[in-house]
């Protein structure tokens, strides 16, 4: 079973800033989409607020790759750099939580707003978000222990 993970990770490792760069634009079209939507069809005005949890996942998915996983796992090295990269690797996290908090409250607010009827833009937040962190995730799960961690920005 180990072999499997280790053919999987070794056949995905060429193509992880790839798909994880296809993911996180896909996330952003799903935004553009439902704003132009909600703008086009339903003829709302912009709203910015809907552009925020976005914008926190990205910046989330910046500090967390410009982690080294080397500089998280290695237990012989300097402590107080491994401290210092699990604490910005630990505040990417949190980032990342609070855009995804931040969608899921966005889509209560419109939730709210009774002469809307139409949830799109509320649930294209929380999708978008979701697919930004996952992007950011699978590229620091994929990036190499030899190569630097900007490579992906």
């Amino acid at each position: 079973m180990n072999s499997f993970w280790e053919d999987t990770y070794s056949f995905l490792k060429p193509y992880s800033a790839f798909l994880g760069g296809l993911v996180y634009g896909a996330g952003w079209w799903l935004l553009g989409d439902a704003v132009t939507y909600a703008m086009a069809i339903l003829h709302s005005n912009f709203n910015i607020l809907w552009l925020i949890p976005g914008l926190v996942a990205t910046v989330a998915i910046i500090v967390m790759n410009t982690t080294s996983k080397e500089d998280v796992v290695d237990s012989y090295g300097d402590d107080a750099a491994m401290c210092r990269s699990r604490v910005v690797l630990m505040l990417s996290y949190l980032l990342s939580l609070c855009a995804i908090v931040g969608s899921v409250a966005l889509l209560l607010s419109e939730k709210q707003k009774e002469e809307q009827g139409d949830l799109w833009i509320g649930a294209s937040c929380v999708i978008q978000t979701c697919l930004i962190c996952f992007a950011g995730m699978w590229c620091w799960a994929f990036q190499g222990e030899s190569e630097p961690s900007y490579t992906y920005l």
